[in-house]
């Protein structure tokens, strides 16, 4: 009974903490509908798996086992596809190519356990049945983890679904979510081998450990999201083979885009997102990304946000509006993103320039 009063209450706080953040997604503007929905089934799977390892471990209701063993399946291909959702887009046949295999998988590691606890079969089977599925589960995991690192390699260019102020965010929740299906797997690995060395003594302790990470993964992803966050650091390459050669198509292709900025001002627009860019110019939102890194050495988003420091040191400089009103009318949604930014291109913070004469905004795009 004291198993059941410890191993209890943290699961289902992590179900309740699981549950907001799904209300948390549904809710807010952040990303676009396939990423909410996939991110949304993530958390609902993870509240549901929290669930069931409460009642598994906490009431020693096993027949929850084959369901509770194989719902770790879901967990990749949604990290995935709501992270590629945000890229290059995900279709009807993405979530089949990922779905698939993984209810495949979930079926047949879900029968030999089933039929370990209608059978009643001796221990080391029942063993050899949970080590199997821990093996395919860390597989998965695995195989996840090496695409998303495929994804965060593409670069910053490669969210074209994502607005400019917020892809280097969207690139840290995708670490995040790196680390996350790597701890994951790690403790299942763990939990699978006390399971076949030691026969689950320490399991609770573990399950519990396992919980505590889940509820501040969980509480770090309502308090946060979808905070934005300014792009900052090193120019990435979108691609391996990108030419450094900067070709008279691309000349045209930028003088458009330069048009684009200084007559209609879209950088203004917190929400503009590469794809939205490429549909002005009618053209491909790779190819904006590869021609801007071929002439100025640096990502869209470092672009878009050099014509909106530009304008806001303009304004700065030129009048005495609040600050709070520069950085909406330049095109950031945040106080802490703007600064940020500003300082990056110019070595102060707004006000510091404002107070400071002499301080310039470097040259971005020289002729």
């Amino acid at each position: 009974m004291e198993t059941a009063q410890l191993a209890l209450p943290i699961p289902f706080m992590t179900v309740l903490i699981a549950a907001a953040v799904v209300i948390r997604i549904a809710t807010s503007p952040a990303g676009n509908a396939r990423s909410r929905i996939c991110f949304g089934l993530l958390f609902a799977v993870l509240g549901c798996q929290a669930a069931l390892v409460g009642l598994r471990f906490g009431y020693n209701l096993d027949a929850v086992a084959p369901l509770q063993r194989v719902l770790p399946f879901a967990v990749g291909p949604l990290t995935y596809l709501g992270f590629r959702a945000l890229a290059d887009g995900s279709g009807a046949q993405d979530y089949l190519r990922h779905g698939l295999p993984a209810l495949a998988l979930a079926i047949v590691c879900a029968s030999p356990l089933i039929l370990v606890i209608v059978m009643q079969s001796p221990a080391f089977l029942a063993s050899l049945a949970h080590l199997s599925v821990d093996v395919l589960i860390a597989c998965s995991f695995a195989f996840y983890i090496w695409r998303l690192i495929a994804l965060y390699r593409g670069g910053p260019d490669a969210f074209e679904a994502v607005d400019f102020a917020s892809v280097a965010q969207t690139r840290r929740w995708l670490v995040a979510a790196i680390a996350f299906l790597a701890v994951n797997a790690v403790v299942d690995v763990i939990i699978a081998l006390d399971f076949s060395l030691f026969a689950g003594r320490q399991v609770s302790a573990l399950i519990g450990m396992a919980s505590l990470l889940a509820i501040a993964a969980s509480l770090l992803m309502l308090v946060l999201y979808p905070r934005q966050a300014a792009t900052t650091g090193r120019a990435h390459r979108a691609s391996e083979d990108i030419s450094d050669e900067v070709t008279q198509a691309d000349a045209e292709l930028l003088d458009a885009l330069r048009a684009l900025m200084a007559e209609h001002q879209l950088y203004r627009d917190p929400d503009l997102t590469l794809t939205r860019l490429g549909r002005r110019l009618s053209v491909p939102a790779r190819r904006i990304s590869e021609s801007v890194n071929r002439q100025f050495g640096m990502n869209v988003s470092q672009f878009i946000n050099a014509h909106r420091i530009e304008r806001a040191a303009e304004l700065l400089a030129g009048s005495d509006r609040p600050v709070a009103e520069i950085m909406a009318e330049s095109g950031f949604r945040t106080k802490s993103n703007f600064n940020r930014e500003f300082r990056r291109v110019t070595g102060v913070t707004p006000v510091e320039f404002r107070r400071t004469p002499g301080v310039t905004v470097p040259q971005a795009f020289p002729d």
